[in-house]
C-alpha cells in the first residue's frame, strides 16, 4: 500500500470513529439525563404520595424526611450535572475537531494529505479526552449546556418549593 492510500485510509477511519463517537457521547448524555429525571421524580412521588396516605399522627419525621430527601436531591442533581457537562465537553471536543479535519481537507490538494501535513494531524488523534476548551467554540455547545443545566436546576428548584410548600 502506498503512502497516499494509507493516509487517506487513516484519514477516512478518523472522521468514521469521531462520527462514532459523537453519536456515543450523545446516547451517553441522554442516558444519564433520563435516568436523573426518572430516579428523581420516582423518589419524590414516592415520598409525595406515602405522606397523602399516611395517617395525620404518622407525619411527626415528616420535616425530617422532606430534609433529607431535599438534600438527596440536590446530590444527585450536582452529581448528574458534573457527568453530564463532562460528556457534553468531551462530545463537543470531538465535534470540533471533526468540523476542524473537514475544513482542513477541504482546503488541501491531494498532494499535502499524502505528505503529511501538519494542518491535519492534530485533529487525527482522541479528541474527546484533550484537555483544552475547544469545545466552546462549537455553536452547539452553549444550547446543550444550558439543556444539561436546566434539566438538572429545574427539578431541585421545584423541590425546594414543593418542601417550602409542604413544611
Amino acid at each position: 500500500m502506498d503512502k497516499e492510500a494509507l493516509v487517506l485510509k487513516i484519514v477516512l477511519g478518523e472522521i468514521k470513529g469521531k462520527n462514532q463517537a459523537i453519536h456515543a457521547y450523545d446516547k451517553m448524555v441522554w442516558t444519564v439525563r433520563t435516568g436523573f429525571l426518572t430516579l428523581y421524580f420516582a423518589g419524590w412521588g414516592i415520598l409525595f404520595k406515602s405522606i397523602v396516605d399516611n395517617s395525620p399522627g404518622a407525619q411527626v419525621n415528616l420535616h425530617r424526611v422532606l430534609m433529607a430527601m431535599l438534600l438527596v436531591s440536590i446530590a444527585l442533581s450536582a452529581g448528574g450535572l458534573i457527568i453530564d457537562q463532562n460528556y457534553v465537553r468531551r462530545k463537543f471536543r470531538v465535534i470540533y475537531a471533526l468540523d476542524s479535519l473537514l475544513s482542513s481537507l477541504l482546503r488541501m490538494d491531494d498532494v499535502k494529505i499524502a505528505d503529511g501535513n501538519d494542518e491535519i494531524t492534530g485533529y487525527l488523534q482522541v479528541s474527546g479526552d484533550k484537555d483544552d476548551t475547544n469545545y466552546t467554540k462549537v455553536s452547539g455547545y452553549s444550547p446543550a449546556w444550558k439543556a444539561g443545566f436546566a434539566i438538572y436546576l429545574v427539578p431541585v428548584v421545584i423541590a425546594l418549593i414543593s418542601v417550602k410548600l409542604l413544611w
